[in-house]
């Protein structure tokens, strides 16, 4: 047959091979994460001296990996180590405001220095002159446009009793 193509015919493989790089890369963590264990419990019920351990002694430590982050490690999984989040319960108290106790003293209000981006914020002006190396020139130039008068016959500027359409019948 004419026009058909006789074997295989291969595109786009290197796009290919790069995006299924990305995706694969998306499922495996940025390092190893902090392995906990729970040892099994122990049998109280039917044994004569329930106070004594009946585990061997594990002749292997655990691994000390560096506290989970989530501003320098990545993980694609749902259940992250516990350290990661126990060593920013401090952190969250005191945004919800729940260390200090109803009062009128200062320290249990939160009030942001002068450098926070709620006081900074040249970063938004319409002229970005105090930011010189914004790398998004075109999304603050305006465009001179053309004087456009849709209406042009003043039609529709009453407040009240506006009647468009007689006035439109009497332009004709």
């Amino acid at each position: 047959m004419q026009g058909v193509i006789d074997g295989k015919y291969y595109c786009h493989q290197n796009r290919t091979k790069v995006l299924s790089d990305r995706m694969l890369r998306r499922n495996v963590p940025s390092q190893h994460m902090q392995m906990y264990f729970s040892p099994r419990s122990v049998q109280t019920r039917y044994v004569h001296m329930p106070m004594l351990d009946c585990h061997k002694p594990s002749n292997t430590n655990c691994e000390t990996l560096p506290t989970y982050s989530v501003n320098t490690m990545y993980s694609p999984s749902d259940s992250l180590p516990f350290n990661g989040y126990q060593t920013n319960v401090d952190v969250e108290s005191r945004l919800r405001n729940i260390i200090f106790p109803i009062q009128k003293a200062v320290q249990s209000k939160f009030i942001p220095d002068e450098s926070s981006d709620l006081y900074v914020n040249y970063y938004l002006t319409a002229n970005n002159k105090f930011y010189p190396n914004n790398p998004h020139q075109l999304l603050t130039r305006e465009e001179p446009l053309p004087k456009f008068n849709p209406n042009k016959h003043n039609i529709g500027k009453k407040m009240f009793n506006n009647s468009t359409r007689v006035e439109i019948r009497s332009l004709e």
